[in-house]
Formats: C-alpha cells, sequence, structure tokens
C-alpha cells in the first residue's frame, strides 16, 4: 500500500511541476509529443506506443 501511496504522491508532485511551467514550454512540449506520436504509430514496437500515451497522460496533450 505504500508503494502506491509514493506513486500517487509522486504524479501529484509531477502535476504540480507540470502546471507551473510557461505556456511556451507547454507548447513546444505539447508539438514534440504530437511529433513523437507521429513516429510511435509508424513503429512496429507497442512500447513506443506506450511510452507517447503516458507522455499525454502526464503533459496532458489530448490527440488531435
Amino acid at each position: 500500500m505504500d508503494k502506491w501511496l509514493k506513486l500517487i504522491d509522486f504524479f501529484g508532485i509531477l502535476d504540480k511541476l507540470v502546471d507551473s511551467i510557461s505556456e511556451e514550454l507547454k507548447k513546444s512540449i505539447h508539438d514534440g509529443i504530437l511529433k513523437f506520436k507521429e513516429t510511435a504509430d509508424a513503429s512496429p514496437s507497442p512500447i513506443d506506443d506506450i511510452i507517447v500515451k503516458i507522455l499525454m497522460v502526464i503533459f496532458k496533450v489530448n490527440e488531435e
């Protein structure tokens, strides 16, 4: 149970960190993740898709 609480706490800290970055950096990250997604979609590796999905959740990037 303690490991889950640490994981939840980590995501809370990560969420605060992402919310505190500048809009310009958020835009650059957003654009970069969308490019990563295009590359991951073309890749046969399912790990690429998982990593991109995790980044999209962390940085709150919607699929467009």
